[in-house]
């Protein structure tokens, strides 16, 4: 993560090709994350449809973090820290200050920051993750991220309908 500018690569892209099914639930896992100064980490997820989650912005304060396993899930305890310092943990997206997020050639506001927003989506496509270091003086580093997809099979042509639980398991 290059201070005052985006990540290196940017995006960086997951190709998912082999699920089947509606996106169920997805978690984001980011391995060895260290930044001088977390604050300055800009985080945006971004589903095949176009569909977006700020992960983090302007979380995390201004202690120094080193091999932090840091994991986003909509179940997480607490959204990540505002004031930090961040340690490994499962935590949900936040944005605290939305009027600071450069993502320069990348997704434009507004952010969403519930990870429910990919429910129901198609989870086969390119996922990219934008990374921005948001202020001059820090720069820091992701080692490695991984993506975690649940699906739920789709019925085609049951959309808009439903099913009583008792009618399910009637005999013919």
């Amino acid at each position: 993560i290059n201070d005052l500018a985006v990540s290196d690569p940017y995006p960086s892209v997951i190709d998912v090709s082999d699920l089947v099914g509606d996106v169920e639930s997805v978690r984001v896992e980011l391995n060895n994350l260290a930044h001088g100064y977390p604050d300055d980490i800009d985080l945006v997820l971004v589903a095949p449809d176009g569909t977006k989650v700020m992960l983090m912005s302007d979380a995390g304060g201004s202690t120094p973090v080193t091999n932090v396993v840091l994991t986003f899930a909509q179940t997480g305890g607490n959204p990540v820290s505002d004031l930090g310092p961040l340690a490994t943990a499962t935590v949900r997206p936040a944005n605290y200050d939305i009027s600071n997020d450069p993502f320069a050639g990348g997704p434009t506001a507004p952010y969403e920051t519930d990870l429910g927003k990919f429910a129901g989506k198609t989870a086969k496509g390119q996922w990219k993750l934008y990374a921005v270091d948001d202020t001059r003086q820090d720069a820091g580093s992701i080692g490695s991220w991984a993506l975690y997809i649940s699906t739920k099979p789709r019925i085609e042509g049951l959309a808009n309908q439903s099913i009583k639980e008792d009618e399910q398991f009637a005999a013919p």
